[in-house]
């Protein structure tokens, strides 16, 4: 399972102690949100496709011209339905690391810096009140 560094957003691999780019403990990682199904099963749609498509060119590349129309067509098709397979997972990851962030932000004391737990709603260290989150 992989996971990101709170403070830098790099990728740590599992039994990782550090960061290996900031340095941070390894207790300090959040673990990424597994993909959605739709996008899974965007991708695994459009790597079986893309196999179908080169075989058919293989076979209109040997046997008959007509195949390599098809593998075209399969192949762009596949191209596309792996692009936005790619992109999707990458807003997904964005808007959870936004999020991420605004709850970090959200812990922090106006008056004295202190950083809380995330959802705590008074500050542990002078007691003042913190922002909520709507």
């Amino acid at each position: 399972m992989m996971a990101d560094c709170m403070k830098c957003n790099s990728a740590l691999e599992e039994g990782q102690t550090f960061c290996p780019a900031c340095g941070r403990k390894a207790q300090d990682v959040v673990s990424r949100p597994e993909p959605s199904l739709a996008v899974i099963l965007l991708a695994s749609l459009g790597g079986l496709i893309a196999f179908f498509g080169l075989f058919f060119g293989i076979v209109g590349a040997v046997a008959e011209g007509g195949f390599i129309y098809v593998s075209l067509v399969a192949c762009s098709l596949a191209i596309i339905m792996i692009a936005i397979s790619y992109f999707s997972r990458r807003r997904q990851l964005h808007d959870w690391r936004q999020e991420r962030q605004l709850d970090a932000s959200l812990a922090n004391c106006a008056y004295c810096g202190y950083h809380n737990e995330v959802g705590s709603r008074k500050c542990e260290s002078c007691g003042a009140p913190l922002k909520l989150r709507r």
